[in-house]
């Protein structure tokens, strides 16, 4: 049965105005062609879409189709008005699933990004930028995360900045790091006030605390060790559960990595004891000063005193070998120096009656300070000895000459008296 199609066309007189609707022979209205007076409009019922929507115009739900497809007849005018945007209470989100369990209190979090503070209740004063940053939150406050999944695991742990692609990815619930760089204490999940700046700075760090990074990969694989501070590109790289320690430099390092309170300052300067500071790589030549190098020698801050024998001292001395040499890969023109090796040092002076002094490899300059003070005061002693030697040998020498001169003259007397006899 063919359906037919109405024209109806209404004027209105008093306003100059006229309107022409098109209906179906049931008196279903399809569409409306109104004057709006210098322009016109159209107006389509809405309805379900048409079996056929190839080049068709349709309003479905208040929406309008063309083809197929939804048309944009204009722009939100909030938040809310986006199909992906949010203001539950005083916080604002945008992005797919962007806070989507937030309980609509005064939380003022703000979120940008598809699923960031996906899982956020109560947390607060929140600040999420990136796809799945700060995903899992949902009670922690005071956070910052730019980047994408950006304190993701991030749950209850309040107080951090986290700017970068996986930034303190694995945190929960610790608190006051600040993280900025590529996956920048990205297995923290223990630790708390530490600081990273950099490329993968202290990447593996899961409770460590109060460590400082900054620079490409500074720490990188540092786990537990605690209040290190590492600056320079690859600083103290090697380091995994010391603590206590200091690297200044590109490269600058630890020996191993459990060393404690040890530094290293300068480019590939390497420290390889606990409780020692190295200044400089393997081709330093000078360290210089203004002033000499002090260091403290009060009697306050010395114990277990034993004496030594200066006599000792010297035959030591004595036998040792003494040249002059260079360093390794040092000019031999401009870098010569004086003085024994460490090892026949060591072996001269490395053991006293209660313990080691030294090593075997390393001179430490207040030790031959000292071992020359023992020297110079021994020949002072030797040297005053043999002056006193001296002395009295001078005054028996006068008191023999004395009595040479004596006997000198009974010998002459006696001559001179046996001359006359004769």
């Amino acid at each position: 049965m063919k359906k037919c199609i109405i024209l109806c066309i209404a004027f209105c007189v008093s306003g100059i105005q006229a309107q022409m609707t098109v209906k179906d022979g049931d008196d279903n209205t399809l569409m409306t062609v109104n004057d709006e007076g210098t322009t016109g409009s159209i107006s389509l019922p809405a309805g379900s879409a048409p079996s056929a929507t190839t080049n068709k115009l349709y309003n479905v739900s208040t929406h309008l189709y063309w083809n197929g497809s939804e048309l944009n007849t204009g722009a939100a005018s909030d938040i809310d008005g986006l199909s992906d945007g949010a203001t539950p209470g005083t916080s604002v989100y945008l992005g797919g699933g962007a806070g989507a369990n937030d309980d609509g209190t005064d939380n003022e979090n703000v979120g940008l990004g598809n699923y960031v503070l996906n899982t956020n209740t109560s947390g607060d004063t929140n600040t999420a930028v990136g796809n799945l940053a700060m995903a899992k939150n949902t009670a922690g406050h005071n956070l910052t995360a730019f980047g994408y999944e950006a304190l993701y695991n991030n749950t209850t742990g309040y107080n951090h900045t986290a700017i970068g692609y996986q930034a303190l990815y694995s945190n929960t619930d610790r608190w006051n790091n600040t993280a900025v760089g590529y996956q920048s204490l990205r297995a923290n999940s223990s630790g708390w006030r530490n600081t990273a700046v950099g490329h993968k700075t202290l990447l593996v760090t899961d409770d460590g605390i109060y460590n400082t990074a900054m620079g490409h990969e500074a720490l990188v694989a540092n786990t537990s060790g605690s209040d290190n501070t590492a600056i320079g590109g690859q600083a103290m790289d090697t380091n995994t559960t010391g603590s206590n320690n200091t690297a200044v430099g590109y490269a600058a390092d630890v020996s191993t990595g459990d060393l404690v309170n040890a530094t290293a300052i300068g480019y590939l300067a390497v420290v390889d004891a606990s409780n020692k500071v190295r200044i400089g790589n393997a081709s330093v030549t000078v360290i210089e000063g203004q002033v000499a190098f002090t260091y403290p020698s009060d009697v306050n801050k010395k114990e277990n005193f034993l004496p030594v024998s200066g006599s000792t001292v010297l035959e030591r001395i004595r036998d040792m070998d003494i040249q002059s040499w260079n360093y390794i890969g040092h000019d031999p023109s401009t870098s010569r120096h004086y003085g024994p090796v460490a090892q026949d040092f060591y072996a001269a002076f490395g053991q006293d009656a209660m313990g080691t002094v030294g090593s075997d490899t390393t001179l430490c300059g207040s030790d031959v300070d000292g071992i020359n003070m023992i020297a110079i005061q021994a020949l002072e002693k030797r040297t005053a000895e043999q002056f006193n030697e001296i002395g009295e040998l001078r005054t028996m020498v006068s008191v023999l000459q004395k009595e040479n001169a004596v006997l000198k003259t009974m010998i002459d007397d006696l001559y001179q008296k046996r001359m006359k006899a004769h």
